[in-house]
């Protein structure tokens, strides 16, 4: 049985330790642009997925980011009903590519966060409003995925502050949570589909990579995962 582990960069960033992962990282890609062209771009990633494979989308952190909420003002409509319809053109794409033989998830973007903000993919509205939009859009992914029988992953509450957010202690880049920090992750996959999914760390290399985040300066970085992009993708 293999993990199949299709999204954006918390596709590598968050599975990368996990056992029998096969990473597809497809760069910068929206949940907004997977639903449009999932024919094109999803499955593809589809023809390696054998008999009782699990099939794991984590994608809409950059919808949340910079997408949702000026979608939402353009079209005069809430975040609320624009979350809502993405959710279930997304899930309803999804559900029309996988298999019957194949257990497939749908994981909760990754909190929002508020630091280190990326020219390319900036954050648009306070991080309360896109706080706002992660609740809205999780709520929706998780009706729609519980419509279309799909399992929906929560992501753990650990990583959240009391707001809301990205908590800053699992996270050099103020973005992605890393790699070594994704064992309450697999806990929870694992739950979900009763059943163990193998996490590779130890307590050594948790404390080597606070340490470094710490203390370090040019070694912050230390422990990306070792997953790449696949191909560039246009969002």
């Amino acid at each position: 049985m293999r993990l199949h582990v299709c999204g954006d960069s918390h596709s590598a960033y968050c599975f990368d330790r996990f056992e029998n992962a096969v990473i597809k990282w497809l760069g910068p890609l929206t949940m907004h642009r997977a639903a449009r062209d999932a024919e094109q771009i999803i499955r593809p990633l589809l023809s390696d997925v054998e008999a009782d494979d699990i099939v794991v989308f984590i994608l809409g952190e950059i919808d949340i980011r910079c997408h949702l909420i000026p979608v939402a003002e353009r079209s005069g409509s809430s975040v609320d009903d624009e979350a809502a319809k993405l959710a279930h053109r997304y899930v309803l794409a999804i559900s029309q590519l996988i298999g019957p033989s194949n257990a497939a998830v749908i994981v909760q973007p990754p909190y929002p966060a508020d630091r280190r903000s990326n020219p390319e993919l900036p954050f648009i509205g306070s991080l309360q409003h896109r706080i706002d939009t992660h609740q809205a859009l999780s709520k929706h992914l998780m009706l729609a995925a519980d419509a279309a029988g799909l399992h929906y992953l929560p992501f753990p509450r650990k990583y959240a502050d009391a707001r809301g957010g990205l908590r800053r202690k699992f996270s050099d880049d103020g973005v992605h949570i890393m790699p070594v920090e994704a064992a309450a992750l697999a806990k929870s996959l694992s739950s979900l589909l009763d059943m163990k999914i193998k996490f590779h760390h130890s307590p050594l290399d948790i404390i080597r990579r606070r340490w470094n985040y710490l203390f370090g300066g040019s070694l912050r970085r230390r422990g990306l995962p070792k997953a790449k992009p696949m191909v560039p993708t246009t969002r």
